[in-house]
């Protein structure tokens, strides 16, 4: 399935990466799209966070920001006068990508944080830039901190 780019948010307390993207990564990713690459579906997920029905990115903010940047480049190029980019070729926009969806129901964002956040961080850990430690340090103190708030609900719901 195909989404537009635009339509797709980054949402900071859920993607575990503490410096969101790195600039080498989207750069060469850029690189690559020009050269014709094809990468993976982004993993995203439809939420209702704030009586709002939004799309979030789980996997792939490196991917965005690389088809931002061929997006950029094209724009920047078709405003010199060959019009031209790379070697004589002419390269289209990319408005779209491709997405899978992680489940096929829209989740409530609050009910579900955790959960958006571990499969995050998981699908971060097996390919493309790995997490850093830092960014598993806070990864832990993100989880600590709602299975302590959990627990505090819980025997508070035990109390009554």
């Amino acid at each position: 399935m195909k989404l537009k780019i635009d339509e797709i948010e980054i949402d900071e307390d859920i993607y575990p990466r503490i410096n969101k993207w790195k600039k080498e990564t989207v750069d060469s990713y850029a690189d690559a799209l020009k050269a014709g690459a094809k990468f993976p579906p982004l993993e995203v997920q439809k939420v209702n966070k704030e009586n709002e029905i939004i799309i979030i990115v789980l996997d792939g903010v490196h991917r965005i920001k690389a088809h931002e940047k061929y997006n950029e480049d094209i724009e920047q190029q078709k405003k010199k006068k060959d019009k031209k980019l790379d070697e004589g070729y002419i390269y289209e926009p990319m408005e779209t990508i491709d997405v899978e969806y992680w489940k096929d129901e829209v989740l409530d964002y609050e009910e579900y944080k955790l959960a958006l956040i571990l499969r995050s961080a998981f699908l971060n850990m097996k390919h493309g830039d790995r997490l850093t430690i830092d960014d598993k340090r806070r990864l832990a103190v993100v989880v600590t901190g709602s299975y302590l708030k959990n627990c505090e609900k819980k025997g508070e719901d035990e109390n009554e």
